[in-house]
């Protein structure tokens, strides 16, 4: 899917979708779904650098909070960033409520 979108391949993504039993999206969806992954890209580079690819987004580990010297959380627990918001792909049918 991100491939698709990455590439501003309706035909394709549309193709994905209805294999999958989704609906399609329409030229201007589409658009809208290529600009929202552009600007993942471009705030995750900011933050990241140009060095990681961010096309399907982030993974790490979250770090330990410490406030006035006392543990607060402990990390460690694996932490996914996502091209595109949960709430899209609900939109979308790939995620279900």
């Amino acid at each position: 899917m991100i491939d698709a979108i990455a590439a501003h391949d309706l035909d394709g993504l549309n193709k994905l979708l209805n294999m999958n039993g989704l609906e399609s999206i329409s030229a201007i969806e589409m658009d809208q779904l290529v600009d929202k992954h552009n600007d993942f890209i471009m705030a995750a580079k900011e933050r990241v650098g140009d060095g990681i690819d961010v096309k399907y987004g982030l993974f790490g580990i979250a770090a330990q909070w410490i406030k006035d010297g006392e543990v607060l959380l402990n990390g460690g627990a694996t932490q996914f960033t996502l091209p595109l918001s949960i709430q899209l792909l609900i939109e979308l049918g790939v995620l279900k409520n």
